[in-house]
C-alpha cells in the first residue's frame, strides 16, 4: 500500500533551520508552517530593497520634473526659433537638453522597475524562510534537525516527509488472461493482515496498458478510501477482484452442489423426503453460486448428508 501523496519538504532558499513545527507521526492541516529558517541575512537584504526602491522613485521625480520644465523652454524657443527670434545654437541647446531629459526619464523609469523586483524578489524570500505544509497529512520522516543548513545546490534540503493517507493505493498485477474482466471504476474487495477480519473495498482508478513480458500480466491501481486514518503506507494487502457481478440473483451454498459428471446436482426436502434437482448454474464467489434454472426461492437446500 501507498500513499495517495506524497511530498519531500524542505525550503525553496537556502539557510540555517531556525525551527521545526513538527515531529515523525504527527498530522499536520494544509497550510500549516513546517519549519522556519533564520531570517536576519534576507529581512537585511528586504531593507535594502526598499531602500533602493526609494531612491529610483526619487530619481523618477527629478527626472519628471526636469522633463517638464525642459518641455516648456523647449515649446517656448522653438516658436522664437520658427520666427527667426532664436539663433539655431541656442535652439540646439534646448533641443538637446529637451532629448536628454526625455532619456533621463526613461532610465529612470527603468530603475524604478527594476528596484522593485527587488523588492519583490527580496519580500518572497523572507516569506520562503516559513515552509507550510502544502496538503493535510501525516510526517513520516524528518531528515535534518534544527541548526543544519539546508542548501538545494547540494541537494541536503530535504527535512520532512509528508504522506497524505486519506486514500491509500495498492498496485496489482493481474493476468492477461483476466484483464478483460478489469474495467476503471470497478469495485474491488481488500483484505489486509493487520485487520484479518474487515473488508475494505477500493475502485480500480488505472490500468496499465503495457504487460509485462516476462510474468505475462498488467499492472492495476486501486484506491482505497481511508478517512479514518486506519490503512498505513506499507501495509500488505491481498485483493480479491471477482469477474462478474449481478444483482438479484437466485444463489445458494457452494457446499451444496453436488457434481457428477456434466450434471449440477442439488438436494431439497420435500413432504419430510430429499428430491433432486438439476440445476444451471452461474457465476460463483467461491461461497455461493448463482442458480439460473433448477430452483425457485425459498426452496430448502440439503448442504451436507447427501452423498453421489
Amino acid at each position: 500500500m501507498v500513499p495517495i501523496r506524497k511530498a519531500r519538504i524542505g525550503p525553496k532558499i537556502e539557510g540555517k533551520i531556525e525551527k521545526i513545527y513538527a515531529d515523525e507521526g504527527d498530522y499536520v492541516k494544509e497550510g500549516a508552517p513546517l519549519l522556519k529558517l533564520d531570517q536576519s541575512t534576507y529581512l537585511i537584504v528586504k531593507g535594502e530593497a526598499e531602500a533602493g526602491l526609494n531612491t529610483a522613485k526619487a530619481r523618477y521625480t527629478k527626472a519628471e520634473v526636469d522633463l517638464e520644465n525642459s518641455a516648456k523652454d523647449y515649446k517656448r524657443l522653438n516658436a522664437l526659433y520658427q520666427k527667426g527670434a532664436v539663433a539655431e545654437r541656442e535652439f540646439d541647446t534646448i533641443y538637446t537638453r529637451q532629448k536628454t531629459a526625455e532619456a533621463d526619464m526613461k532610465l529612470a523609469a527603468a530603475q524604478v522597475r527594476e528596484a522593485e523586483e527587488r523588492l519583490h524578489m527580496a519580500s518572497q524570500n523572507l516569506q520562503d524562510t516559513i515552509v507550510t505544509a502544502p496538503y493535510s497529512g501525516f510526517v513520516v520522516e524528518k531528515q535534518m534537525e534544527e541548526a543544519e543548513v539546508s542548501n538545494v545546490i547540494t541537494w541536503q534540503w530535504t527535512v520532512l516527509v509528508l504522506e497524505d493517507i486519506s486514500s491509500i493505493k495498492v498496485e496489482c498485477p493481474v493476468s492477461e488472461n483476466e484483464i478483460r474482466f478489469m474495467q476503471k471504476g470497478k469495485e474491488v474487495e481488500i483484505h489486509v493482515d493487520a485487520f484479518p477480519d474487515e473488508i475494505f473495498m477500493g475502485t480500480i482508478t488505472q490500468i496499465n496498458s503495457k504487460v509485462d513480458e516476462r510474468s505475462r500480466s498488467f499492472i492495476i491501481k486501486i484506491e482505497i478510501p481511508n478517512r479514518d486514518f486506519k490503512l498505513k503506507s506499507g501495509m500488505f494487502a491481498r485483493v480479491r477482484i471477482p469477474k462478474e457481478r449481478k444483482e438479484s440473483i437466485l444463489y445458494f451454498p457452494i457446499n451444496a452442489l453436488l457434481i457428477k459428471g456434466d450434471e449440477n446436482i442439488a438436494f431439497t426436502v420435500e413432504d419430510g423426503a430429499a428430491k433432486l434437482h438439476k440445476l444451471i448454474v452461474g457465476i460463483s464467489d467461491g461461497r455461493v453460486t448463482e442458480v439460473v434454472e433448477g430452483l425457485t426461492e425459498g426452496d430448502v437446500v440439503i448442504v451436507e448428508g447427501f452423498t453421489p
